[in-house]
């Protein structure tokens, strides 16, 4: 519960830094008793995503790739959204081949994501980073999975009103 409230508190507008920031403490050291690896890893996501917001990269970069690193290929959504987070921090960090590495890394863990909202935020947002790394074909891949990971099938336009 603690790690959901602290994950809302970043999403805010302004996201409450503070609060969220003791609230993952918190939960971080509950989940070290009782939670499995998945609560654990994504608990450290927003621990990342918090430690990035205050400006400290290099906590954020250790915590998503310590996350990352054991889920040991498991739970692709929560995957990708580390390898989409670590992407993130590569760019600011003036490293944009280990950004597209990274980047490229979640658009294959979500190929292992079955249709859902999660997986057409995460191909959503994989298309924003790859357009501003000047990835245009990547992103548009990843534009184009959005509507099946909502389980859209869209007819191709050659068929549309076509005469039999």
């Amino acid at each position: 519960m603690r790690q959901v409230i602290g994950g809302l508190l970043l999403r805010q507008q302004p996201p409450r830094l503070a609060e969220a920031t003791r609230i993952l403490a918190e939960a971080a050291g509950a989940l070290q008793r009782v939670g499995s690896v998945l609560d654990r890893a994504e608990c450290d996501l927003e621990r990342a995503r918090a430690a990035l917001w205050r400006g400290d990269s290099a906590l954020a970069e250790r915590l998503a790739a310590a996350a990352l690193e054991s889920l040991r290929g498991e739970a692709p959504l929560t995957s990708a959204d580390l390898n989409l987070l670590l992407g993130d921090i590569a760019r600011r960090s003036g490293r944009p081949a280990d950004a597209a590495r990274f980047f490229r890394a979640a658009g294959e863990r979500l190929s292992a994501v079955g249709a859902g909202r999660g997986a057409a935020a995460a191909y959503a947002g994989l298309a924003e980073r790859l357009i501003e790394l000047g990835e245009g074909e990547e992103a548009l891949r990843a534009y184009r999975l959005v509507p099946r990971a909502l389980g859209l099938y869209l007819q191709p336009t050659g068929l549309v009103g076509a005469a039999n």
